[in-house]
């Protein structure tokens, strides 16, 4: 009688998920961004600067829509 062994693989556990905060359509550019970063601790650190650039992204978006392009 023979035997196929296809795999043999370490049992790993499940990676647990959390929940992300609820971002909805309805919400400003900088509120769903700071549900985002509270929802991703490792960038709380970076809260500033993250405002800071999606506010100048935000901007550049707006000028180029009042641009016509």
């Amino acid at each position: 009688e023979a035997f196929l062994v296809a795999t043999i693989a370490e049992k790993t556990k499940p990676i647990e998920r959390t929940r992300r905060a609820e971002v909805s359509e309805d919400l400003g550019m900088l509120d769903a961004l700071d549900k985002y970063i509270q929802s991703n601790p490792e960038l709380v650190p970076l809260t500033d600067e993250l405002k800071t650039r999606a506010q100048k992204l935000e901007q550049e978006l707006e000028n180029e829509d009042a641009k016509g392009g």
